[in-house]
């Protein structure tokens, strides 16, 4: 058969725009024994989604998302009481074929778990769920709770009989080793767990989830084995722990480390405003696996800010420092202390256990040029993650100013364990607070 110089042309052109156009596309992976394709990025529909006020905004940014190649959706009738799902539903009323559509569930009981779960295909305008998870496993008990005849999980397996989801899983940030057994005992297509260079998991903190320091074990040595064994679907979860981590390591790498953990498929982000979805889908578009010499230095360099072994105070002169004390449980603070010093010693008597991982072994109250401050804050109601009402609360504050270079060593010290930047607190425990900003 013969071609002319004209056919051969345009075919050619054809095959090389064809190829471009796939060199340009979001990655995908296939989703463990499921056998789906998915994106390796996931829109999160969680906190930071709801964080869009407009409803007109918060759907362009669905369809922003699917436009750029995302095509996993994760979300959950927690997320709002159900307005995450009813944005999402707004969009997969006609954009449903080619997302694949994640759900999750909280409640442990089955009767309840059914009645959600179909106001939840009525809130998301379809007839079935690509898959339905039961969310953030807790602990030993939660599991009981999970597992019982009349519990959640029974209720999951018949809906998958049914064909009204394909798949089933389950979701936990909390505790690796509890997971594990869920894992172990039951038979999920996939699992959606914390993965992060860090190595946390998160727990309830003051403002929403923050890492949690004294978990012993990660997610990463402890379950995920048992998924990757099991070929299941695993999606990571808080790869930024709630932007904790953002600033300890270029995005890209925190990102790129979940990814290149043997056995995930894909990571969820939350996207709160149109630029986080160029930027982590560009990101996403130029992934390759790290090298696991590199990947083994992220954990060193952003697990050790999160232990207590980070960098130093950065490059301002000046700063502040504060420890914040949220009074509970009968434990009181002078809310008007007479004099700084009184304060930071009954900060340092309060919470002599805490106070040694700052660095300090003769408290703050040994360095009198720095002048402490100490103020009561009461910081107003929110709703955290779960849309949960927190109500105000008294915080005391002591601030620590640092503006002469003799107390840059103090300064260092102070913040050589703390995440720096403009971020929430990070919580080191029984209610101590560290904040690093600039003075």
């Amino acid at each position: 058969m013969k071609i002319s110089r004209r056919d051969f042309l345009g075919t050619a052109a054809i095959t090389g725009a064809t190829a471009l156009a796939a060199a340009d596309a979001l990655p995908t992976r296939i989703l463990g024994r499921t056998g789906a394709r998915v994106s390796i990025l996931a829109m999160g529909g969680g906190s930071r989604f709801l964080m869009y006020q407009d409803e007109d905004k918060a759907l362009e940014a669905l369809n922003r998302a699917f436009d750029l190649g995302i095509s996993y959706m994760d979300t959950a009738y927690s997320y709002g009481n159900g307005r995450s799902e009813e944005r999402v539903g707004k969009v997969m009323k006609t954009r449903r074929n080619g997302i694949f559509l994640a759900t999750k569930i909280d409640a442990r009981k089955g009767d309840d778990a059914q009645r959600i779960l179909e106001g939840s295909l009525k809130r998301l305008q379809t007839d079935h769920l690509d898959l339905i998870h039961v969310h953030s496993l807790t602990d030993e008990r939660d599991l009981a709770a999970v597992e019982a005849r009349d519990g959640v999980l029974n209720i999951l397996l018949k809906l998958r009989d049914q064909k009204v989801t394909r798949f089933i899983g389950i979701t936990s940030h909390t505790d690796p080793v509890v997971l594990k057994t869920a894992l172990e005992r039951h038979d999920f297509d996939c699992t959606q767990m914390a993965l992060n260079a860090a190595r946390v998991g998160m727990r309830n903190g003051t403002g929403g989830m923050v890492p949690n320091p004294d978990l012993k074990t990660s997610f990463e040595d402890v379950a995920l084995p048992v998924a990757r064994g099991k070929k299941m679907g695993v999606i990571a979860m808080k790869v930024f722990a709630q932007e904790a981590l953002v600033g300890q390591a270029p995005p890209a790498k925190l990102l790129y480390y979940p990814l290149s953990l043997p056995g995930v498929t894909l990571a969820v982000a939350g996207m709160p405003k149109f630029e986080f979805i160029d930027q982590n889908v560009a990101l996403a578009k130029a992934f390759k696996p790290l090298p696991a010499g590199e990947m083994q230095q992220s954990v060193r360099r952003v697990g050790g800010a999160q232990q207590g072994r980070a960098r130093p105070f950065l490059q301002h002169p000046r700063g502040r420092v504060t420890l914040a004390w949220q009074q509970r449980r009968g434990h009181k603070l002078c809310s008007r202390a007479k004099s700084a010093r009184k304060t930071t010693a009954n900060l340092m008597d309060l919470h002599g256990a805490d106070l040694p991982r700052l660095g300090l072994p003769h408290g703050i109250a040994d360095f009198p040029k720095l002048r402490p401050v100490c103020r009561e804050v009461v910081k107003p109601a929110y709703q955290n993650d779960n849309a949960q009402p927190v109500p105000p609360r008294r915080v005391l504050k002591l601030e620590i100013p640092v503006q002469s270079r003799e107390n840059v060593e103090v300064q260092r010290r102070l913040l050589h364990q703390a995440p720096i930047g403009e971020r929430p607190p990070f919580h080191f425990g029984h209610g101590l607070y560290l904040v690093a900003g600039k003075g």
